[in-house]
């Protein structure tokens, strides 16, 4: 659903890929559009520590079919609603190894279930993990200033998606301190205590409503590979499918 994206960032097995948004800037929804488009090839292991396993089915099954979301919620009301949604069910689980998992907040713990996710997978086959979102993550030891904690974060995801075969996906809130001004597009100083992700990551991704033109558009600032970019995106609020306009 991304080609173009995909064909500028050219994300690979080790990435580690920052993707960013305001609060209720539709990060949450875009990763489980990327759940939905690299699931059929990839096992997934998708880290949210806000929803609910339910309430990521409920969106994944809404973008993967085009049902609407509000009528999934109440679908064993409607027979036609429910074979739809069991149609699509068994679509999205007869694909790779998709977990999700709400209830683990340690990175300690996150590193665990990655390393027993990704052992028995064979070599040509990455997992792609997704961090959702990185705020929450609670790290062991002493408490530090919030730039000691983000920045021991960003080094530990870093190490853990070079020592694993996996492309990491972390998303991270824009820091309202680095929006200067709603009609400029956000850039790498937007991110909370940016200097560490801006260092550990190898991609840099803004999903942002560009007011001038009307648009919602994917930023690409930081490419270890090549060139950023700017991609103009579609989005159906009612079934929260993102795509490439």
């Amino acid at each position: 659903s991304f080609p173009e994206f995909s064909k500028r960032a050219k994300i690979s097995v080790h990435d580690s890929v920052v993707l960013a948004a305001d609060t209720g800037g539709g990060k949450s929804s875009l990763a489980i559009n990327f759940i939905d488009d690299l699931n059929d090839k990839h096992p997934v292991l998708y880290f949210n520590l806000e929803m609910d396993e339910i309430t990521v089915l409920r969106r994944l099954v809404s973008i993967h079919s085009g049902l609407l979301l509000d009528r999934i919620e109440g679908y064993k009301k409607d027979e036609q609603t429910a074979q739809a949604v069991n149609s699509a069910l068994k679509e999205i689980t007869g694909r790779k190894p998709l977990q999700i998992i709400s209830d683990v907040y340690t990175l300690e713990d996150i590193e665990t279930l990655i390393k027993h996710s990704v052992q028995f997978r064979k070599d040509d086959e990455p997992t792609i993990v997704i961090i959702d979102h990185s705020l929450l993550v609670q790290t062991a030891g002493k408490a530090g200033s919030r730039y000691e904690r983000f920045t021991d974060i960003s080094e530990k995801l870093r190490r853990i998606s070079r020592l694993n075969n996996i492309v990491l996906f972390v998303l991270l809130q824009q820091s309202r301190e680095g929006k200067k001004d709603e009609i400029e597009p956000p850039k790498n100083s937007s991110l909370k205590e940016s200097g560490s992700w801006e260092n550990d990551s190898t991609h840099i991704c803004f999903l942002w409503w560009d007011p001038t033109a009307n648009q919602k558009k994917l930023l690409l600032t930081k490419n270890r590979v090549g060139a950023g970019g700017e991609f103009v995106l579609n989005y159906n609020k009612t079934t929260q499918k993102h795509s490439d306009a």
